[in-house]
């Protein structure tokens, strides 16, 4: 049985994770070992993205698709004892999701709300405060208004509860991952012996 481990890392505590893999296997060479863990990486981390946006669109953090077009994954080729490595990175606002409660003790800013109601577009919203229904405004008062409603609404419900979408579904697939390169070196082994035993 090979030495096998994957490491996770947080580098910088910012969004982005890395996966490490190691594996000792005496009846391999390195090249091959590399070559497996490279394509088990990236069959993994593609399948890992899919789940995670999936996830969030489950979780309904789909309001501007900010949070699924950040998903990217990178495998990365050996380098010292590490046989495989795979990054991970997603918009920061993702792990505030993610989190257990997060309060808010002051009013969010009005800027930030006004880029949102950009985003998400002015013809979403039923109605614009201090105009009846149905009567709109010009586009930049709209995106004003709504965005001073937000961030006051904001602040009068200040506790966020989580919507969690990342960490129970990503660190369940690092179990999934070993498993796999367990898996193929088993059936690497059960062909050489096959080999060996055809000589």
């Amino acid at each position: 049985m090979p030495f096998l481990g994957c490491q996770i890392q947080h580098p910088n505590r910012s969004a982005g994770l890395q996966v490490a893999c190691y594996m000792d296997a005496k009846n391999l060479t390195t090249d091959q070992i590399e070559a497996y863990i490279k394509a088990e990486l990236g069959d993994w981390s593609a399948n890992v993205s899919r789940l995670l946006a999936e996830n969030v669109e489950k979780k309904k953090l789909t309001l501007t698709k900010g949070l699924q077009q950040s998903f990217e994954e990178q495998v990365q080729d050996a380098s010292g004892k590490i046989l495989g490595r795979v990054i991970f990175v997603f918009s920061d606002h993702g792990r505030h999701h993610d989190m257990r409660n997060l309060l808010y003790t002051k009013q969010p800013p009005v800027e930030a709300m006004e880029e949102f109601v950009r985003k998400l577009g002015v013809s979403k919203f039923k109605y614009v405060p201090g105009y009846k229904e149905g009567k709109i405004p010009s586009e930049s008062i709209a995106v004003k208004r709504l965005a001073w409603a937000i961030s006051k609404g904001r602040l009068k419900s200040y506790r966020h509860k989580p919507r969690k979408w990342f960490a129970k579904q990503f660190y369940g697939q690092i179990n999934v991952l070993i498993g796999r390169l367990i898996e193929g070196y088993q059936e690497s082994l059960v062909n050489q012996a096959k080999t060996g035993l055809g000589n």
